[in-house]
């Protein structure tokens, strides 16, 4: 037996409720020829006579009464799915998930959360924060579409499976509180930098070749993916933040913290926040619709 049509199920089941080829015609907008041969032809896709005809009206059979009760089920599922679609297609329903990486929520996730929300306030959104290795495999597996992070973290051999596109360059400085010692000499370098410990938002790895000798010598690090406990460590202790300036800049208009003035630029290589996704694969709607908000907001951040 042919699978029959939707538009042959839609003609029956609206021919059942008009109770009239007439009246069914006026509602579908088609002529009686067309209407009949359309029920004739589903007739016999189907095998059984769907309707008794007589000077009463038009009638469903008791089979035919069996198979609307299925057509109708069907027809509210198309259109189902047909404003599913729609909705996907403005990225207005369905689940969105991406990963963020170390230090990345403070430069702009609550600010694109709250805009996704707005614009988007049936879509679900599940967001991973974890350090890049793990983000890595999740986009590996298609658990995440896709995630924002420094791309200087990402192996050759990364780069060469996903696609990825810058979305801001940030030069990374060095942070300490307003009073700390180090604010008494006029242009730092990186031996003095190395009598204090280092805070990072993540591991960064260079060549022993290419250390400082400050930075050799340094009383150690501590490396913590949360931005508030490195905020609370540089405003309370001797240590210097290796970090992006949005990461606190509430705090360096407030004056609280200053941005220290190194001679040495070695260690300075801008940071590159990237969109990384799986390549050759088509976005969603949403996730086209988050690529454009995070432009836009990390746009903002650096002006």
């Amino acid at each position: 037996m042919k699978t029959p049509d939707l538009r042959k199920l839609n003609h029956a089941v609206t021919l059942a409720d008009a109770g009239s080829y007439a009246r069914a015609c006026e509602r579908l907008h088609l002529s009686q020829s067309a209407l009949t041969r359309s029920i004739q032809a589903l007739e016999r896709e189907l095998g059984m006579t769907l309707f008794d005809r007589s000077k009463r009206g038009v009638f469903a059979t008791r089979d035919g009464e069996e198979v609307l009760v299925r057509a109708r089920g069907l027809l509210l599922q198309a259109a189902s799915l047909q404003q599913h679609v729609r909705l996907l297609k403005k990225g207005e329903q369905g689940r969105l998930a991406f990963g963020v990486g170390p230090a990345m929520p403070g430069l702009f996730l609550p600010e694109l959360l709250v805009r996704i929300n707005q614009a988007l306030p049936a879509l679900s959104v599940d967001v991973t924060v974890e350090a890049i290795s793990q983000l890595v495999e999740l986009l590996r597996q298609e658990l995440i579409e896709f995630f924002v992070a420094d791309i200087r973290q990402l192996t050759p051999q990364d780069l060469g499976v996903f696609d990825t596109r810058v979305l801001v360059t940030l030069a990374p400085a060095f942070f300490v509180r307003r009073d700390h010692p180090l604010t008494r000499q006029s242009a730092p370098d990186l031996t003095a930098l190395g009598q204090y410990p280092l805070l990072s938002p993540h591991h960064r790895r260079y060549p022993s070749s290419d250390q400082a000798e400050g930075e050799r010598d340094s009383l150690g690090r501590v490396y913590c993916n949360d931005l508030a406990t490195l905020r609370k460590m540089v405003l309370e202790t001797d240590s210097v933040l290796v970090g992006l300036e949005p990461m606190i800049r509430q705090e360096l208009q407030q004056g609280t913290v200053v941005a220290l003035p190194l001679k040495d630029t070695r260690h300075r290589e801008p940071s590159q926040i990237s969109w990384v996704s799986l390549a050759g694969r088509t976005p969603s709607a949403a996730a086209r619709f988050c690529h454009e908000q995070l432009r836009r907001l990390l746009s903002e951040s650096t002006d």
